[in-house]
């Protein structure tokens, strides 16, 4: 039986936004990943020449925690666990659905255990312009 090689010259690609990422959900949900914000996300999506969608790639705002800092004299006060704890009751006011930080001290990863962040253990890239 000979293979069937896919080329890309009937793709066509479209951004999605708003109301038209509904479309992704099917798979988020199958995926076990976190529903799209629509406010602050799109996707580009590839169709093939009958018009089914074949992939997407998401751009999408996703909170950021940090940086942190204490002054010295501050420091071993719990002046950070309070400012973590209300940024964490203030995610949770807001529905936020998740959000990432980059634990650079002790202190920062038992903070973020304590609010039931997970750690990665996928790798993560950075893209600094």
């Amino acid at each position: 039986m000979a293979s069937m090689t896919k080329t890309l010259d009937n793709v066509t690609l479209k951004w999605l936004d708003g109301d038209d990422l509904d479309q992704l959900e099917p798979i988020l949900a199958e995926k076990g990943w976190a529903s799209l914000n629509k406010a602050t996300s799109r996707a580009l999506a590839a169709f093939d020449q009958d018009g089914k969608m074949i992939g997407w790639e998401i751009f999408q705002l996703y909170p950021y925690l940090g940086p942190a800092y204490v002054e010295k004299a501050w420091r071993g006060s719990g002046l950070y666990e309070k400012l973590s704890d209300e940024l964490h009751e203030f995610l949770l006011g807001v529905q936020c659905r998740g959000a990432i930080m980059i634990a650079e001290t002790i202190f920062a990863e038992k903070l973020a255990e304590k609010h039931g962040m997970r750690k990665v253990e996928f790798p993560v890239y950075e893209q600094v312009t």
